[in-house]
């Protein structure tokens, strides 16, 4: 019988032992066999890939009728050596030989780099044509980008190997902490008690920021692949001893497929990435990898803890939250508007949610408890009962209960939980409905009120911890700690909109609207003003309550109109799903007072955070004496004192003082 391509592989010498349990290694054994599991993923990506170029060729030349049925296809690989530069093409049509001459030469420099052999590259790239030198460079990238994915899952691997006690991968001679049951033995080591790192944890809080950057050149696209054919080279190992013939067979089958699927996709954009485009980018990241890597963060954080003594962390404990700049970074970015930033607020929130129906969806199978909750859930159900689109009649018409979409349209009333997530699940498909609207530039449905759908993060963590509160006082905390617990955490960290939107404007714009409004109340212009009047202007404006002007009376320019509409637009959507507002190139006390005064005039109930960026040298070195006059202005004690942390938050930019100064 012909050769499948599992048989075919092996004897091609791609294939290595099967990934299996091993016996603990020493440091020295692993030392000189921790590479060889990397190199059998490398030669076994090669070779699928290279042989699914060959398929290629013989479908395109009618070598092979079925090339794609891989229990069928025989190709002849006694006599060809895929280590070899020169025979690795063999059978590929669409590598000509100038191509393969390159590759040759170039591999021949990386083995012996001398300038003999760094002459014999070029004159094989001279005697290529542009089309030849493209073909051949995407090839490299492939192999680069194939070692990369094989590199990155062979980290894990060892890092595997290492938690279940196979190996002594990880050598701690050089002091660092590489997981948290290091970390607390380090800290402990140095004086600081068990308690004492717990309770820093519970006030702990990091923030990770996207930014705006688009530094990601590699498509989506083929990112999405690359990952799968991580997740195939990881089922590999992880159920090599399970997989009968058949199963290789499909699963080399599906990396070759991922690969040739890459190969074929153009690297390229065809078109520059939108501000849109860059934030979908930063939401796939959350939805592909931070949402499940968040809750088992907490649960290692709690595993070590536990270790040292001390409780979990409280399931309100919030260690990580997300910024973005992806939407709201508008300094020198003309398409970055108010009316995108509205988009991309209302595209996170319905992703957001998106990701939280189908945790919801999940809950309502697994919390079936049959019995009575506290009255605190009784209470809410009261305050939130389900309407026409939630219930069934049943076959009596007198009794109406909640439509769970399960196997049985209606179910018992005697499980509360179900009930509490029934309704919860209907207001997130609302919200979802409307934002999905709102994110590309319509109108919310009319028919989605004000009671119908979630505003804020708060309100849809008080049923998800009024069941878990629940579950803990009626004896079934034990189930209380799984899932329920990782939504909770979840919403704990990427709010109702995944990643809180920072805005950032440079400083003159600010100066710009300024101008206007004092030319309108007739007091001259801001820009002339020395630094002690716009203070004393400022803090005057920011102590009176009522407006500057008249709403809609303000003849101003567009970029000043915009900048106004900004500010709208924080104080219509409220300060949920934003950060902090950023002043880019802040100069003195007056450009952060400014960004204050004008979300007083906007409305804003609550002021944004204003963090300062300071990026000359001048400004960097000025910034502490800017702080202090922040510190000491009435208002700004006030405002702090009052409604605010009572700490300033600052940014320090390394580019232009880089540039200009050298500082960094």
């Amino acid at each position: 019988m012909a050769d499948g391509l599992a048989d075919r592989m092996t004897k091609m010498g791609v294939f290595g032992s099967d990934t299996g349990k091993s016996p603990v290694m020493s440091a020295q054994e692993e030392e000189r066999t921790r590479f060889d599991p990397l190199k059998d993923d490398v030669t076994v990506i090669r070779g699928l890939f290279l042989d699914g170029l060959r398929k290629g060729t013989q479908e395109i030349t009618g070598l092979k009728e079925h090339a794609g049925n891989f229990q069928e296809a025989e190709y002849e690989t006694r006599d060809l050596d895929f280590n070899k530069e020169s025979r690795m093409f063999d059978g590929i049509n669409d590598v000509s030989e100038n191509s393969k001459a390159i590759i040759v030469k170039a591999s021949e420099y990386a083995d012996k780099p001398t300038p003999e052999a760094f002459d014999e590259v070029v004159r094989a790239v001279g005697r290529s044509s542009l089309a030849e030198v493209k073909l051949t460079a995407r090839i490299f990238s492939e192999f680069l980008a194939q070692v990369s994915i094989a590199e990155s899952h062979h980290r894990y691997r060892r890092w595997s190997m290492y938690k279940r006690g196979e190996s002594e991968i990880l050598h701690f001679s050089d002091g660092q902490n590489h997981q948290a049951d290091d970390c607390f033995k380090t800290l402990i080591d140095k004086g600081f008690s068990p308690a004492k790192i717990y309770e820093s944890l519970c006030e702990q809080r990091l923030e990770l920021v996207f930014t705006a950057h688009p530094t990601q050149a590699t498509r989506r696209s083929i990112l999405h692949k690359q990952k799968e054919l991580d997740q195939l080279l990881e089922t590999r190992d992880n159920q090599a001893s399970m997989l009968t013939p058949l199963m290789k067979e499909r699963l080399f089958m599906r990396m070759q497929q991922t690969l040739i699927a890459i190969w074929k996709t153009n690297p390229v954009r065809s078109f520059k990435p939108t501000p849109e485009d860059e934030a979908r980018y930063g939401i796939s990241v959350v939805e592909e990898t931070l949402w499940r890597a968040v809750p088992e963060h907490y649960r290692i954080i709690d595993e070590s803890l536990r270790k040292v003594g001390q409780p979990p962390l409280p399931v309100e404990s919030t260690l990580i939250t997300l910024g973005s700049w992806m939407g709201g970074d508008r300094d020198g970015n003309p398409f970055v508007t108010h009316a995108l930033t509205k988009k991309i607020v209302a595209l996170c929130t319905m992703r957001a949610c998106k990701l939280y129906h189908a945790d919801v969806e999940s809950l309502l199978w697994k919390l079936s408890l049959h019995g009575k909750a506290t009255a605190e859930v009784d209470e809410w159900l009261k305050s939130h009962p389900v309407d026409d689109s939630e219930i069934v009649v049943t076959d009596n018409g007198q009794q109406q209960t909640p439509h769970w979409d399960f196997y049985r349209s209606e179910q018992t009333l005697e499980e509360p939980y179900r009930q509490v997530l029934v309704k919860v699940r209907s207001m997130l498909e609302r919200t979802i409905m409307r934002n999905e609207e709102m994110s590309i530039g319509n109108a919310p449905p009319s028919f989605i009120g004000d009671n119908m759908y979630f505003k804020s993060a708060d309100e849809l963590l008080e049923p998800l911890m009024l069941i878990y509160k629940s579950m803990k006082a009626t004896g079934d905390g034990f189930v209380a700690e799984g899932p329920l617990k990782d939504l909770i955490r979840r919403t704990k960290c990427f709010g109702l909109t995944l990643m809180r939107l920072d805005v950032r404007q440079e400083s003159d714009r600010h100066t710009e609207v300024m101008d206007a409004l004092t030319q309108h109340l007739g007091i001259g212009n801001f820009s002339d003003w020395d630094e002690a009047k716009r203070i004393e202007w400022l803090t005057q404006e920011l102590i009176n309550p009522r407006p500057l002007v008249r709403q809609g009376t303000l003849r101003c320019s567009s970029d000043v109109q915009e900048v106004l509409d900004t500010f709208r637009v924080i104080s219509e959507t409220g300060d949920e799903p934003f950060g902090a507002y950023i002043i880019s190139m802040t100069r003195s006390a007056s450009d952060v007072l400014a960004v204050h005064l004008l979300q007083k005039e906007a409305g804003c109930a609550r002021h944004l955070r204003v963090a300062p960026l300071f990026e000359t040298k001048d400004d960097l070195i000025a910034a502490p004496a800017t702080v202090k006059v922040l510190y000491e202005n009435v208002w700004y004690r006030q405002h702090f004192g009052l409604v605010g942390p009572s700490h300033q938050e600052v940014m320090l930019g390394y580019s232009d003082s880089a540039k200009d100064d050298l500082i960094a």
